[in-house]
């Protein structure tokens, strides 16, 4: 089945025993975390290297890195396709939205 994940809409909660839904939220954590940022586990989440980058450039290594960490750390999901979305809460940002298939 097809998801379409962010870190921007999901809420994460601790204890979950669905497997997709776990899957899920793993996703969801990678894309919000910066990777070296999390204490004791340095490699979890989506290295930075694309910023400030021109934007053709940013977008294909954005994809990379994103396809990279969900292969890593929830193989469970494939990834199908990434979007950048304007963030309405900060003007001149964007966030990754994720489309994901879950078996």
């Amino acid at each position: 089945m097809r998801y379409i994940v962010s870190d921007k809409e999901r809420v994460i909660r601790l204890g979950v025993t669905d497997k997709t839904e776990a899957a899920l939220q793993g996703v969801a954590l990678i894309l919000g975390t910066r990777k070296g940022s999390v204490p004791q586990y340095r490699d979890f989440g989506i290295p930075w290297d694309f910023q400030d980058r021109p934007a053709h450039i940013g977008k294909a290594l954005i994809f990379a890195k994103i396809r990279e960490a969900i292969m890593e750390f929830v193989p469970e999901a494939e990834l199908l396709g990434v979007s950048l979305v304007d963030d309405p809460d900060d003007p001149g940002h964007t966030y990754p939205v994720v489309e994901v298939e879950i078996p």
